[in-house]
């Protein structure tokens, strides 16, 4: 069994992707905002470092 493989999502099934992930986090937000404080440092290290990562790759796709 090959976990790895390729598969396409239509744009309705990655929507709800997407609006899953962010109810999750709606969720995880409003029942643990004092938990997750001592770590929004982290977060925002990580959204930072995937937008310095991500948007020059972007780029790159959309002009080559």
């Amino acid at each position: 069994m090959n976990i790895f493989t390729d598969y396409t999502l239509s744009w309705w099934q990655m929507g709800l992707v997407k609006y899953s992930s962010f109810a999750v986090g709606l969720m995880i937000g409003s029942i643990w905002p004092l938990f997750f404080k001592r770590y929004r440092l982290f977060f925002w290290m990580f959204i930072i470092g995937s937008w310095i990562y991500l948007i020059p790759l972007g780029i790159k796709l959309m002009f080559s």
